[in-house]
C-alpha cells in the first residue's frame, strides 16, 4: 500500500490530541524561476493527530505524518468528484425537463446542500478514516 508522508513541525500537545503544521507549496515550490515570480505560493495547515503515545512529542519537534493513499483518493472523490457530477447531473436534468436555464442553475446548485449536510453528520466517521498518522 501506497502512503503519502510529509514533513511536519509539532505545535502543540494536548491530552492524546498532537497539533502539527505542514508547509503547503504550489507546483511552482520545485521551478527554479521561483524567485524572481511574484506568485510563488507557500501555506501553513495545522492537524490534530490523535496518539496514543503523545508524551513522545514536544513542540518544535518536526516529524513525518503518513496517510495511506487510497485514503487520499477517497477524500479527494467525496470532497470534489461527487459534488461535480451531482451538480452536472442535476443541471442536465432540470435542463432536459424544465429547458429553463435558471431554474437548472439553482437546482444544480441548491442540490449540493443536502449533499454537504449528508457529509457533516458523518463527520466523525470520515475524521476517523481520513485521519493522519505520525509516523515513527
Amino acid at each position: 500500500m501506497s502512503v503519502i508522508e510529509h514533513s511536519a513541525t509539532v505545535t502543540a500537545v494536548d491530552g492524546e490530541t498532537v497539533t502539527v503544521e505542514i508547509a503547503s507549496r504550489s507546483a511552482c515550490a520545485t521551478c527554479c524561476l521561483k524567485d524572481g515570480c511574484g506568485i510563488f505560493d507557500c501555506r501553513l495547515h495545522s492537524l490534530q493527530i490523535y496518539s496514543p503515545t503523545p508524551e513522545r512529542y514536544q513542540p518544535g519537534q518536526t516529524v513525518m505524518v503518513a496517510i495511506a493513499e487510497n485514503r487520499g483518493w477517497a477524500a479527494v472523490l467525496f470532497a470534489y468528484i461527487l459534488p461535480l457530477i451531482l451538480v452536472l447531473s442535476t443541471l442536465a436534468v432540470t435542463w432536459i425537463f424544465t429547458a429553463d436555464e435558471t431554474a437548472a442553475a439553482i437546482y444544480s446548485l441548491t442540490i449540493l446542500i443536502p449533499y454537504y449536510l449528508v457529509l457533516r453528520l458523518f463527520h466523525k466517521s470520515f475524521t476517523r478514516r481520513f485521519s493522519f498518522k505520525i509516523r515513527d
